[in-house]
């Protein structure tokens, strides 16, 4: 799943994820966001086409009194069950138990492999005999995926360009994307649910943590807040501590004049000047873009 991230709809204030298969809205829960994380590889990278692409079929475990959901089952060409896929939230650490419950549910499909993932993490298991034994991913990618930085959609239908940026905008806010997740290490990438009541806009999204100096860690994203605008955020930590939150409105920083930064700390709701240093670093994205944007953004802390 490294890479891919789920579509994401707004609607009456709110951010909703998109099934793209079934073609409907679901709440923003962690399991859901893993579980379209995959779908998005399956169709992007895979040879599953939509029809072969199972959610929450109905399996019924040994001694269960009522039937259970499969979140994700996909199908061989003859419409068989092929593999049987759990789908837990990413601080779900996946154990031996886990391991049980999927094979459980697998007694009534009886699929030839299983699956289970935590967005980080997959185990994946064979049935031979009836015995599930640990395997690698027996999905080939048989599609190259394009680039995403090319293609400010990608970003906008996933939640991080507002589709109300114009081009300019867009094609800047991709190439900032691409250098902030091409090279992320999939344990920096998280999805951090921050409060929407401390800041005018909604910050919960896909973020990369990345450690910095003197014990302070960044989480930087690109999103949309849901307010029509593009905005560069960053929560900053401190061991233990969270020391605020920081944006940008991308939108008129190739425009001319003063432009400002926004941030949340112990001293409040502050709005400072952006340094013309900060501005350039932005619009450049030199290849040293990730080292000199994190150090900017920890000199307002």
């Amino acid at each position: 799943m490294k890479n891919h991230f789920p579509l994401f709809r707004f609607l009456d204030g709110k951010k909703w994820l998109y099934n793209p298969i079934l073609k409907k809205r679901f709440s923003n829960r962690p399991e859901e966001r893993v579980r379209l994380r995959y779908v998005e590889f399956l169709l992007l990278e895979s040879a599953f086409s939509k029809n072969r692409i199972g959610f929450e079929a109905p399996v019924r475990p040994t001694g269960a009194a009522h039937s259970l959901r499969a979140d994700l089952v996909l199908y061989s060409d003859r419409m068989e069950p092929y593999i049987l896929i759990e789908c837990k939230s990413e601080d779900v650490k996946l154990t031996e138990q886990t391991a049980e419950q999927i094979a459980r549910y697998n007694r009534e499909l009886d699929a030839s492999y299983l699956m289970i993932t935590n967005g980080r993490q997959e185990l994946w298991y064979e049935l031979t005999d009836g015995t599930p034994r640990a395997t690698v991913n027996p999905i080939p990618t048989v599609k190259k995926m394009a680039d995403p930085a090319t293609d400010p959609s990608y970003w906008t239908n996933r939640g991080f360009i507002s589709s109300s940026s114009d081009i300019a905008i867009g094609k800047l806010a991709s190439g900032m994307l691409h250098k902030i997740f091409s090279t992320a290490d999939p344990a920096s990438l998280q999805y951090l649910n921050l409060p929407s009541d401390i800041v005018p806009f909604l910050p919960g999204h896909y973020y990369r943590v990345l450690p910095a100096k003197n014990n302070f860690s960044v989480a930087l994203t690109i999103l949309n807040g849901g307010t029509g605008a593009t905005l560069l955020t960053a929560a900053v930590n401190r061991g233990n501590e969270n020391l605020g939150l920081l944006w940008i409105e991308l939108d008129q920083i190739l425009g001319p004049g003063i432009h400002q930064v926004s941030l949340i700390s112990k001293n409040g709701h502050e709005t400072k000047t952006l340094p013309p240093h900060f501005r350039a670093a932005l619009v450049d994205q030199n290849r040293d873009f990730i080292k000199h944007i994190t150090g900017q953004i920890l000199n307002f802390f």
